[in-house]
């Protein structure tokens, strides 16, 4: 089932305003401002944490999670897989943006074991970042995707299957595949 959802995201919007989540980031400092400023500009409730000492905690009192890979390390690694496992222990969402996971082992092995240990809800990667975490060859070099998108919705399809998370593919146009219900759908931008 494919289903076009351009022109849904006021209600979107007006649902997060109304409900005002709070969405615990542990992102990358290249885009921390942005992604508390437009997290409130979308009316929810940005926290930024990454001390492992507080992200279970910090996790465990807001309504998402977000995991971003960019410039990933040690530490950080080790506070995402802790407060993944205190969201997947609460019922609370993860999101995965797997930046740059075609440039580096480091990174493309620690979102394979996030994924594979069923700790990601959803994956929000570029065509090139979602090929890799399917372990196909994908080309990219950094935290772009390049070469010819023709089968976006076919890496959405597969690595939602495979992982049994929702996958959103980005690019010119978008797909979003989940597996249990079969929903696709796909957005052009």
């Amino acid at each position: 089932m494919s289903l076009v959802i351009k022109g849904q995201f006021g209600l979107i919007v007006d649902a997060v305003r109304e409900k005002r989540p709070v969405i615990h980031h542990l992102t990358n400092y290249v885009t921390a401002g942005d992604c508390a400023n437009i997290t409130l500009c979308a009316g929810a409730s940005p926290v930024m944490a990454d001390e492992a000492e507080e992200v279970a905690e910090i996790t465990s009192n807001a309504d998402a999670l977000v995991l971003n890979l960019g410039t990933i390390a040690k530490a950080k690694m080790q506070a995402m897989e802790t407060a993944a496992a205190a969201a997947k222990n609460k019922g609370i969402a993860v999101v995965l943006d797997p930046v740059g996971v075609m440039a580096s082992k480091l990174r493309l092995v620690f979102a394979l074991k996030l994924l594979n240990e069923g700790l990601v809800t959803i994956v929000r990667g570029n065509y090139a970042e979602c090929l890799a975490l399917l372990e196909e060859k994908a080309e990219g070099r950094g935290v772009d995707s390049n070469g010819n998108v023709t089968d976006g919705l076919r890496v959405a399809k597969d690595a939602a299957e495979k992982y049994n998370c929702v996958f959103a593919v980005t690019g010119v146009t978008d797909y979003v595949q989940q597996r249990e219900t079969g929903f696709s759908s796909d957005w052009r931008t």
